[in-house]
């Protein structure tokens, strides 16, 4: 049989059609996702590429002074979108910085306070 007369039988029929809706799902989906909301979405193209707002976390000592913790971000590893920052991690801080009597939560820019929480 020539390669030109092939006629499509009916597993090449459901496979070319699993493969085109295959392809459709993944550029719909996202185009979506793109044109439909505003912000970082769950499989939308810009998923990762969204900017994060981290928020800033001062230790307070038993004293009342507040320090800046500068490197708390280096136990998060990616930082997500979806992660309230705010509310996880006070309660991590508070187990590792020493005399920590709590914790203040300041805006990505630095303004606020925006929270603070007591630790022990």
């Amino acid at each position: 049989m020539n390669g030109a007369a092939r006629t499509w039988a009916l597993p090449r029929v459901l496979a070319a059609a699993f493969v085109v809706g295959w392809l459709a799902v993944q550029v719909a989906v996202p185009l979506i996702q793109r044109t439909s909301s505003e912000g970082a979405r769950p499989f939308a193209w810009q998923m990762f590429s969204r900017h994060v707002d981290v928020p800033r976390f001062k230790v307070v000592a038993a004293d009342g002074t507040e320090t800046e913790v500068e490197d708390w971000e280096r136990h998060l590893g990616r930082t997500r979108l979806e992660v309230n920052f705010a509310r996880h991690v006070p309660p991590f801080l508070c187990d590792v910085e020493p005399g920590a009597v709590a914790i203040t939560t300041y805006r990505d820019d630095g303004s606020g306070p925006v929270a603070r929480r007591e630790c022990g």
